[in-house]
Parts: C-alpha cells; structure tokens; sequence
C-alpha cells in the first residue's frame, strides 16, 4: 500500500491523490467519481468522528464544553438534531483545518509539520516525565513464561507474518 503510493505519487507529482491516479490510468470519469466517492464516504465522516472525539476529550479538561451543554435541538418526527459546545468546538476545529489547507498545499503542509511536532514533543514530555517521576521496580523486568507457539515450523511461519500486519 505505502509503498504504491509513494511510487504513484513520484510518478505524478501534483496535488489530488487518488483522483490524479485514476484519472490518468483510467480517464477523467474513474477520477470524477473515486473524487466523490472520497469525500461523501472517505473523508467526511472520519473527519466529523474526529472533531467530535477532539471535542469530548477537551471536555474533560473544561466542563463546560461537554455533550450535555446543548444550547439548540431541531427536532424531525423522531429524530432530533441537537447543537451544544462540543459540537461547536468540532466546527471551528474543522473550520480552522479547513481553511488552512484551502489556503494551498504549502501552507497545509506546515500545519502538518507544525503538529506532527507538537504530538512528537508531547509524547517526550510525557516519556520523560514518566521516568523522572516513575516509582517503577527492575522486578517487574523478568524472563516471560515459554512462547504460545510450538516448535517447529509453525512458530517460523507465525513470525514472518509479521510483516503482513
């Protein structure tokens, strides 16, 4: 997969992705349609399911925004649309994003850097707060029980299966 990818994307160097790979193997309606296929299916969701994890897990550091703050509900016979904090912190969240990769694939790209290193040096903070205020004991470092795995050539056959996950 990632490696495909990555031979594509030299191949054919310019923004778009899936669309400009179809397109050019199969013709602009195989584009058009794996374009929209994309963002009905492909991105909407897991982006929406995103903001919304985003929104609730601030919501424990501040109340206020949690799920149950609903300002606004609609309601459609029995199905209700409820509009509150969280769901608006999700909206600005994908405003925000939304905007600055609008703004080009340079500008995208630096907000992707200028995260993926506020995630690295969070997590080197929290590695090093852990050893510096662990109370951890060597004792918990010992010899596991044998493997699961018989001998033989099943236990190779597991092992080099690895690389498939």
């Amino acid at each position: 997969g990632a490696l495909s990818y990555s031979e594509l994307g030299a191949m054919f160097p310019e923004a778009g992705g899936e669309y400009v790979y179809l397109r050019e193997a199969f013709g602009s309606i195989f584009g058009f349609l794996t374009g929209w296929a994309s963002f009905i299916a492909g991105f909407s969701a897991p982006i929406g399911a995103a903001t919304i994890g985003f929104a609730a897990y601030l919501s424990h550091f501040f109340p206020s925004l949690g799920p149950e703050n609903i300002f606004w509900t609609v309601h459609f016979g029995p199905l209700s649309v409820h509009l509150g904090s969280a769901q608006m912190v999700a909206l600005i969240v994908l405003w925000a994003l939304s905007l600055a990769h609008i703004t080009g694939t340079h500008r995208g790209g630096q907000l992707q850097v200028l995260l993926t290193v506020t995630k690295a040096a969070a997590i080197a903070v929290l590695m090093v707060a852990g050893f510096w205020l662990g109370r951890g004991d060597w004792a918990n470092f010992h010899s596991g029980a044998g493997g699961i795995l018989p001998e033989g050539v099943f236990r190779n056959g597991s092992v080099s299966l690895i690389f498939v996950l």
